[in-house]
């Protein structure tokens, strides 16, 4: 996951401008002994959490199981015997165009099979913002406080609107416990590569995922990306 933040950050110059602006605001400097990222100011970036939140949405492909305890155990219009596997794919969930906002934001379309770092944005001056499609009926509403600055540069992160489609680590009682402390992982390794590297990609074609690792969780990306890292100095260190 963290090799799939890096790659489709650094391959959109104005994603890359952007993530590092954010990354530098949890950035802090010790008496110059010391180079420290505050982890909840981190986290709590909203370009980087739409980032992450995308990558995850694109990335994962999970077979999440369940085995009816019940009979007669009906999910929709179908019924399932009690004692019978079910298995859901959210590699399928989440490229849903029934549910998945694809724009057009700012004029510009944004298919669930491309990668669009601000996907889980919501703009208050555009209603086109946001993971779920506008013309959802099951659109949620997102509203920005009145004391908040009603600009369209004040957005917020979400994935209210996309709840139950939204599954990259499965759900209910066997949602993975371990999924704050890989968030907390992957925010700090791509922090730490882009503030201490710069990293120049020796081909610019955006990755395409290796489905042969398909459905046992992120799959990797296809091929392999050479690049050229230069140490950088920051904050004199």
């Amino acid at each position: 996951m963290v090799a799939w933040v890096i790659l489709d950050t650094l391959l959109r110059p104005d994603v890359l401008s952007k993530a590092k602006e954010e990354i530098t605001e949890a950035l802090s400097y010790d008496k110059g002994t010391s180079i420290n990222f505050e982890m909840s100011k981190l986290l709590s970036q909203p370009l980087l959490q739409s980032i992450y939140s995308e990558e995850l949405r694109m990335r994962a492909g999970v077979a999440i199981q369940r085995v009816p305890v019940v009979d007669d155990f009906k999910i929709g219009p179908w019924k399932f015997p009690r004692g019978q596997m079910i298995i859901a794919s959210s590699w399928h969930e989440h490229r849903d165009k029934n549910v998945w906002n694809e724009g057009p934001s700012n004029g510009v379309s944004h298919p669930v099979e491309e990668f669009w770092a601000e996907r889980f944005l919501v703009y208050p001056n555009d209603p086109n913002s946001g993971p779920r499609r506008p013309d959802s009926k099951m659109k949620a509403k997102i509203r920005i406080s009145e004391k908040s600055e009603s600009s369209v540069d004040k957005h917020i992160f979400t994935i209210d609107p996309v709840q139950g489609s939204y599954v990259p680590y499965g759900g209910g009682l066997k949602m993975c416990p371990g999924r704050f402390y890989a968030k907390q992982e992957i925010f700090m390794s791509t922090a730490m590569f882009l503030t201490f590297f710069d990293i120049e990609m020796e081909k610019t074609d955006f990755p395409q995922p290796n489905l042969a690792y398909f459905p046992y969780g992120v799959v990797p990306p296809l091929g392999k990306f050479p690049a050229k890292m230069r140490r950088r100095k920051v904050g004199g260190f």
